[in-house]
């Protein structure tokens, strides 16, 4: 038989041989990495992004924007034959979705075209014209400018 102390010695290697070897991996904490947080902002912007063109009217929105750009074009040009009291001359280029102004030319987004009723006009120092009418159009959707013959008013509409 061993000696106590041999027993004991066994005894000691016996307990640290069953004690499990530590880990060197890391702990798994709660959260998310950087890249992880970025994927998630990116595909959420791109997904905005494209939601926002596609349901935004885009034709719509770019027609309004068009004519009112060409309202106050066609005010600023009433205003400049009132106060400076010389005639102010308008040309419409169809063709080319080209407005025009007392020589300063407008031209309609891309894809935008116009339809007038007329492509030259003057407007008077007293503020009156022959009248003008303008059909803005962008695939389905239209937009109608209006220069008032007797009083030089602008007006949008449908």
């Amino acid at each position: 038989m061993d000696s106590p102390e041999e027993q004991g010695w066994m005894l000691i290697s016996q307990v640290k041989s069953r004690r499990p070897l530590q880990s060197r991996r890391r702990t798994q904490t709660a959260g998310y990495t950087t890249i992880e947080v970025l994927v998630a902002l990116a595909v959420f912007l791109l997904v905005g992004t494209v939601g926002i063109a596609l349901f935004s009217g885009g034709d719509r929105a770019r027609l309004k924007a068009d004519g009112a750009d060409i309202a106050l074009a066609l005010q600023a040009a009433r205003l400049t034959a009132l106060e400076s009291g010389r005639n102010v001359e308008i040309t419409v280029n169809e063709e080319r979705s080209q407005i025009m102004i007392n020589g300063e030319l407008y031209e309609l987004g891309r894809n935008v075209g116009v339809d007038a009723d007329r492509s030259y006009v003057v407007l008077q120092p007293s503020g009156t014209s022959e009248g003008l009418r303008l059909q803005l159009f962008r695939g389905s959707e239209t937009l109608l400018v209006e220069l008032d013959w007797l009083t030089g008013r602008v007006r949008l509409g449908t």
